[in-house]
C-alpha cells in the first residue's frame, strides 16, 4: 500500500465512472464517453465484448475525420439494447437527481458492487465523499470541478487491517508502528536557504512593526555579520529538523529495521554517515516472533451488494392512488412483461426459443425481483404463438420495429411498443398490462394512427391492443 494506490482517483474503476459521470454531464464529450466504454464496467454488465466495443470506435474512427453526431449517438444506433437498459435512465436523470442519487443509481444499474466486490472499499469511499460535499457542490459539474483540485487526504481509503508491504513519507509514518521497517535512502540534507524554488521565503522580524523578506543564501553571508546570524539560525533549524525526522524514522520498527545509506546527497557527502558507523553492519540478532493477540488478521465477511430502488419512482408510487398501491405487484409484472416484449424482434426466420431465453434473461439483470424465470419463459411462448395474436410477431412480408419513437405536429414525442411496417400496411401495437382503462387505451392507439397517416399516406394504418393478463388482442377502430 502506498499514497497513491489508496487514492481513489487512482482506481481504474473510479477512473472509469468519473469518466462515466463527465460524459453524462456532458453528452457531447466523446473522448470521456469512449473511455468509459473501452473499460470494464459496461463490458461486464452488457456483456459487449472489449473486440466489438473496440471495432466499434475504430469504424467511426475510420468513416470521417470530423463529425457532426456526437458519438453516444452512434453508439445509440449501433448498440439500442445496451443503451436502453443500462444507460438511458441515467442519461435522463442527470439535472433532476443530486450527485449522491445518480452514482447510487450508477452503482445498481451497472451492478458495480457484485462485478469488482474486491474494490467495494473504493466505491464506498467515492460515494462518501460526494455525501460529505453534496451541500457545498450541489450540481454534477460543481463536484467533477471540485476533484479536479481536491486535497489528497479527502481522496485515500482507511484501511484499518492489511497484510501488505506499506509505503510510505516519514511524515506519513508519524505516531504508526511496523514489525519490520526498511529505509532504503537514509539521508540528511541540510539546507537553510530560502525563497528558492519550491520553498518558502524566509521572514525576519526588523523592527516592532514591520516585517522584511529575505532570501539567505550560504553566500550571502559572507557580506553581512547580520545575514550570517540569519542563515546560522536558519541552519540551526534545519538541522534540527532532519534529526526530528531522523528520529522518526528510526523509531518506527518493532522488531527489525534495515537501513541503506547512500554514500552522497545533494552532490556531497552524506551527513547520515557522520552518524552510524562505518564498519556497523549488523546490530543485534534476528528473533522469531509472532503477532500479539490484537494483531491476528480479522476474518472479512463478504457484504451482499445492496439492492437500490430509484427513489423519484418510489416517491410516485407512495404518493399516487390507493389502486396503484393495492395493484403494485401486478403493475410490476406488467412493467417486467413490457420490457421483455421490447427485446422480441421480428420472430419470422429467427431462433425464436434462444430470443425468448435471452429476452428473459435481460429482464433480470433489470428487474432484482424476478424469481421464477420459467414463469416469464412461458408466458411469453404462450402469447406470441397464440393462433391470433403471432401474425404481430411473425411477420414474414415487413419490417418490425420494437419501442419506436415517433414525433407529432407539436413536437411532441411518442412511443409505439411495436410497429409493423408492410408494403401495403402498417400495423401499430400497443400493450397494455390488463383492459381496465380500455376507452383511454383506445384513444392513445387512434393518436398514434393519425400520426402515422402523415407518414405513410399511401398505406392502410391499423391499430391492435394486446392486454398482456388475458392474452387477448383487439383492433382500435380508425377515426373517420
Amino acid at each position: 500500500e502506498s499514497e497513491k494506490t489508496l487514492n481513489i482517483l487512482e482506481n481504474s474503476r473510479i477512473k472509469e465512472l468519473l469518466s462515466f459521470l463527465k460524459f453524462l454531464y456532458s453528452p457531447i464529450d466523446d473522448l470521456s464517453f469512449a473511455s468509459f466504454l473501452l473499460g470494464d464496467i459496461l463490458s461486464k454488465v452488457s456483456g459487449l465484448s472489449q473486440r466489438e466495443i473496440g471495432n466499434f470506435l475504430f469504424s467511426i474512427h475510420q468513416q470521417s475525420s470530423f463529425r457532426e453526431e456526437a458519438l453516444y449517438r452512434l453508439f445509440r444506433k449501433s448498440f439500442p439494447d445496451v443503451w436502453s437498459n443500462y444507460i438511458e435512465d441515467l442519461f435522463r436523470s442527470v439535472g433532476f437527481v443530486s450527485p449522491y442519487e445518480l452514482v447510487v443509481g450508477i452503482y445498481q444499474r451497472l451492478r458495480i458492487m457484485e462485478f469488482f466486490p474486491e474494490e467495494q472499499g473504493f466505491f464506498m469511499k467515492f460515494l462518501d465523499l460526494i455525501k460529505e460535499k453534496e451541500e457545498e457542490y450541489v450540481e454534477l459539474g460543481e463536484f467533477l470541478f471540485y476533484l479536479d483540485a481536491a486535497p489528497k487526504d479527502d481522496l485515500y481509503v482507511n484501511v484499518s487491517y492489511s497484510n501488505s508491504v506499506k509505503i510510505l513519507t516519514i511524515h506519513k509514518s508519524k505516531g504508526l508502528e511496523f514489525p519490520i521497517v526498511i529505509i532504503p535512502f537514509l539521508r540528511i540534507d541540510i539546507n537553510p536557504e530560502t525563497g528558492g524554488k519550491g520553498t518558502s521565503s524566509f521572514i525576519e522580524k526588523e523592527e516592532a512593526e514591520e516585517l522584511g523578506l529575505l532570501r539567505i543564501t550560504k553566500d550571502y553571508k559572507k557580506y553581512s555579520p547580520f545575514l550570517a546570524r540569519i542563515y546560522a539560525r536558519a541552519y540551526k533549524k534545519a538541522c534540527i529538523d532532519e534529526l526530528n525526522n531522523l528520529y522518526v524514522a528510526l523509531t518506527r520498527a518493532k522488531y527489525e529495521l534495515y537501513i541503506f545509506i547512500p554514500e552522497k546527497s545533494s552532490g556531497s557527502k552524506n551527513k547520515a554517515l557522520y552518524l552510524i558507523p562505518q564498519n556497523l553492519k549488523e546490530k543485534g540478532r534476528q528473533i522469531v516472533y509472532s503477532h500479539s493477540n490484537k494483531e491476528k488478521k480479522v476474518p472479512l465477511i463478504s457484504i451482499p451488494s445492496s439492492l437500490y430502488s430509484d427513489w423519484i419512482k418510489m416517491l410516485r408510487e407512495e404518493f399516487g392512488d390507493i389502486s396503484r398501491i393495492r395493484n403494485r405487484q401486478s403493475i410490476l409484472e406488467g412493467n417486467i412483461m413490457h420490457f421483455i416484449l421490447s427485446l422480441i424482434t421480428n420472430c419470422y426466420g429467427n431462433d425464436v426459443e434462444k430470443m425468448v431465453e435471452e429476452a428473459v434473461q435481460r429482464a433480470t439483470a433489470v428487474y432484482s425481483g424476478i424469481e421464477d424465470v420459467s414463469y416469464y419463459v412461458k408466458w411469453v411462448k404462450e402469447l406470441i404463438f397464440k393462433e391470433e395474436i403471432r401474425q404481430v410477431f411473425f411477420v414474414s412480408d415487413g419490417s418490425v420495429y420494437c419501442e419506436k419513437e415517433i414525433v407529432n405536429q407539436f413536437g411532441d414525442l411518442k412511443r409505439i411498443d411495436r410497429l409493423v411496417v408492410k408494403n401495403n400496411e402498417v400495423w401499430i401495437v400497443d400493450y397494455k398490462r390488463s383492459a381496465d382503462n380500455d376507452g383511454e387505451y383506445e384513444r392513445q392507439v387512434q393518436e398514434y394512427i393519425e400520426i402515422m397517416k402523415e407518414i405513410y399516406p399511401q398505406r392502410k394504418i391499423r391499430g391492435f391492443l394486446i392486454f398482456l393478463d388475458k392474452l387477448v388482442m383487439k383492433e382500435v377502430c380508425v377515426k373517420k
